[in-house]
């Protein structure tokens, strides 16, 4: 199974991607598991105990408050 965890502020862009992935996994006969989060600050809230496994990440680039970019960068720096 892949896990795959979104993290947008857009519920359109976070249903449209789901949809993509899972006729992509369906026609690959392959399993996922998608997580979604609908802020930076939100993931890393609950990522903050505990590195959340996954193996596929998917940032907005573009949220406010914390990004993409600042979750990748805090993720990284606890050892992801």
């Amino acid at each position: 199974m892949i896990k795959i965890a979104i993290c947008d502020d857009s519920s359109e862009n976070k249903q449209e991607l789901s949809e993509l992935l899972k006729v992509f996994a369906e026609r690959m006969k392959v399993e996922i598991n998608i997580v979604n989060y609908s802020s930076g600050k939100n993931m890393l809230f609950v990522w903050e105990d505990q590195i959340k496994y996954a193996d596929i990440l998917y940032l907005d680039i573009g949220m406010p408050s914390v990004d993409g970019m600042e979750v990748a960068e805090r993720i990284r720096a606890q050892g992801y």
